[in-house]
Order: structure tokens, then sequence, then C-alpha cells
């Protein structure tokens, strides 16, 4: 989660297939799971918001809003079979795509492209967030941190 003003954002990882078709998503927020459905065509960064699922608001009434943002997950294997369909959707979209065939080029023997390494900061066991804090507080369940 992130937060934004009294907004809750969470980045929802979505396979292509579920984005492609549409289904439906489970979103954990800090007042309990919820379900969202995603319309065929949902692209990456499409924004979905969950009205009230936010933080409340000190001084007034309500609460901010939970905003489910959607990131595609891209597998990094495929199966022989995922490749094939996967091609054959490509083909049949009027792509034409000029992928090595599998142990073709780019396996073990051949060249290997540098690629950057995404840097994760992760968060100290035992230790919990800011807003891990706020959401204990406000459910009544004891924290980590004491």
């Amino acid at each position: 989660f992130e937060r934004d003003g009294f907004d809750i954002v969470s980045q929802e990882s979505v396979s292509f297939a579920r984005a492609a078709l549409g289904g439906r998503l489970e979103v954990k927020t800090l007042w309990g799971d919820e379900e969202i459905e995603l319309p065929p065509g949902t692209q990456p960064g499409d924004e979905f918001k969950l009205r009230g699922g936010g933080i409340p608001a000190l001084r007034g009434r309500g609460r901010g809003d939970h905003r489910a943002v959607i990131k595609l997950d891209v597998p990094r294997r495929l199966s022989r079979r995922q490749r094939e369909l996967l091609l054959e959707m490509a083909k049949e979209s009027g792509e034409d795509l000029a992928v090595p065939a599998a142990g073709e080029g780019g396996g073990k023997g051949g060249p290997r492209k540098k690629t950057k390494r995404r840097v994760r900061t992760a968060q100290r066991p035992g230790r919990k967030g800011l807003l891990g804090r706020v959401k204990d507080a406000l459910t009544g369940e004891p924290g980590e941190d004491g």
C-alpha cells in the first residue's frame, strides 16, 4: 500500500489472460478483502476505485478511497504450449514476431544480453510500517512492534 492523502493506492498484479478476458480480482484493503470486476481489455495502469476504502478523515466524516492500479504480470518462462498459443494469437492479430524457436539462440550457449536487475527495498523482519500499525490500531489487533 501507499498513502496519497486520505487515499490508499495499491498495485495489483493481473495476468495477461485476465486483463484481456476480464474477470474478478480480489484486492486486500485496510478494511478486509474486496472483490472488483475487471472488464475485458483492462490495460496496465488502469485504476479502479473502492469508495470509502481509505484512511478515515480526522476532523470530518467519511474515509478516503482505495485505488487499485493494475500491473501486468508477464511470465518469465513459458511452456512450449503457452509459447505456441501466444505465437498463434500474435499471428491472428497480424503481428509478425521474429522469435527464435525454443532451444535456438538466447539459450545458455548463446550471447547474453546485459539486463538491469530490479532492486527492491526489503522491509526489516518483525517491523511493520506506518500503515500496518494504523491497520492494527483500527482493527484492534496487536502489532509486532509492541
